[in-house]
């Protein structure tokens, strides 16, 4: 994937910035023809992943950057929606895991709904080192037994 997106936002790590933030990757995903299901899980899983930034990896201060991109391109023969999250926070990718299924603890599920919501997740270093970079593409068809794409729905160091 290029550096180069379609939609860049940046935006402090403040709570009551994220409604503009669904509000638009709600309207852009049905006008491309996201049914509204997977629309609303884009916007959850989008959603989640915005907010673990600001309160793990900020640890809820609210003056700290953050980069949203968005572009429409095709993975694996297939339309959708690539993004890309990006801070200057020191959380170390390879301790992002989503919680088992069978801990029925309250909280800590939003690693978990961000994987099953999108066709693929990746955390990662940011190039230049200087904190986390999630990168997650959704389809806008949703996936079929008899599409032959290669998924990749857990976390990768």
């Amino acid at each position: 994937m290029t550096d180069k997106a379609d939609i860049e936002i940046h935006f402090l790590s403040r709570p009551q910035y994220l409604c503009m933030i669904r509000g638009a990757i709600e309207a852009l995903s049905r006008r491309l023809g996201m049914d509204e299901e997977s629309a609303n899980r884009v916007v959850l899983a989008v959603d989640e992943a915005i907010t673990n930034v600001i309160r793990h990896g900020y640890e809820n201060a609210d003056d700290r950057p953050i980069q949203l991109k968005i572009t429409q391109t095709t993975r694996f023969g297939r339309e959708g929606l690539w993004f890309v999250i990006e801070d200057e926070s020191k959380t170390d990718p390879a301790v992002i895991k989503p919680k088992p299924e069978q801990n029925t603890e309250p909280g800590g599920m939003g690693v978990r709904i961000i994987i099953e919501a999108m066709d693929e997740v990746q955390y990662a270093l940011r190039k230049d080192g200087q904190g986390l970079q999630l990168t997650m593409f959704k389809a806008i068809e949703p996936i079929t037994e008899t599409t032959n794409a290669t998924t990749t729905r857990e976390t990768q160091p």
